[in-house]
């Protein structure tokens, strides 16, 4: 989202199909969309995947789909800034260095948190998640579908 997003508004942009003002209300109407649909999304992980992640879906009530919610609102109005950067001929380098930047950051610290609360839940996850995982065959069926939401 960091990356793609803001490259793929300003892509729509140059279609000349209206100002990219025109689409904010569109754009802020698919924030809600990802955000509703984090249970779903949990479940069906879950289910697909490892049952154990359930549990700590139960442990975290809520708090996690507070702030997946809010990281997703976040993260596409960031987006949106940045595409207008991108849009900008003086400030395209800077802002396409900076997206670039802040993308590989978001990465660095995901994959080795400075915060040991984080180091510990990532653990945690590496033991309850099985290290072999496999992608069911296309067509698998699971107990609820996606394609519903």
């Amino acid at each position: 989202m960091s990356y793609d997003l803001p490259l793929a508004l300003r892509a729509l942009a140059r279609t000349g199909r209206g100002e990219l003002r025109d689409h904010i209300v569109g754009f802020h109407r698919m924030n809600g969309l990802p955000a509703s649909s984090v249970d779903t999304v949990q479940d069906e992980t879950s289910a697909r995947y490892c049952r154990r992640l359930q549990s700590l879906d139960r442990l975290f009530t809520g708090d996690d789909e507070l702030f997946t919610s809010y990281g997703i609102r976040v993260a596409r109005g960031m987006a949106w800034f940045n595409c207008d950067r991108l849009t900008d001929p003086q400030a395209t380098a800077g802002a396409m260095g900076s997206i670039s930047r802040s993308t590989a950051a978001f990465i660095a610290e995901f994959r080795s948190p400075d915060d040991w609360r984080r180091r510990l839940a990532f653990r945690v996850l590496r033991a309850v998640v099985p290290s072999r995982r496999q992608w069911p065959p296309p067509g698998t069926p699971v107990g609820g579908d996606l394609r519903s939401v």
